[in-house]
């Protein structure tokens, strides 16, 4: 996350959370795992 926000030119990792929650509604975490959830086939 720190090389992604810096790339983007934020100060720091936390204030790309927030905006990534704002916008998204959910955290880049939360969003990994859902995005995750989706690709993993069904039993």
């Amino acid at each position: 996350m720190n090389e992604i926000a810096d790339g983007l030119g934020f100060t720091d990792k936390s204030h790309l959370n927030r905006l990534f929650k704002k916008y998204n509604g959910v955290s880049p975490a939360q969003y990994r795992k859902q995005q995750q959830q989706m690709l993993l086939p069904k039993s």
